[in-house]
C-alpha cells in the first residue's frame, strides 16, 4: 500500500489534525508521527478557502486552491 501513497497514483493521504487553541499542534503532531507517505494539510491554509465575511471561519476551498495543497 505504501507504494500507492502520494507517489503519482490516484490515492493521496492527508494528515489534517488541527487544534483551534494551538494552531501549530497539527503540524507538530505530523512531524512526530504520521502515516508513511502522508502529506500534512493545514486547516487555515490548505483546507480553507477565502473568507468573504458570509461564508464562515473555514470555508471549503475551491478546486484550484485544493489542487495546490501538498
Amino acid at each position: 500500500m505504501q507504494k500507492l501513497l502520494n507517489s503519482g497514483a490516484d490515492v493521496l493521504i492527508f494528515d489534517c489534525r488541527f487544534d483551534l487553541a494551538h494552531i501549530s499542534a497539527g503540524r507538530d503532531a505530523y512531524a512526530k508521527c504520521h502515516i508513511p507517505g502522508a502529506t500534512h494539510a493545514d486547516l487555515d491554509t490548505g483546507l480553507s478557502g477565502i473568507e468573504t465575511g458570509t461564508n464562515g471561519r473555514h470555508p471549503l476551498p475551491g478546486p484550484d486552491h485544493w489542487a495546490t495543497t501538498r
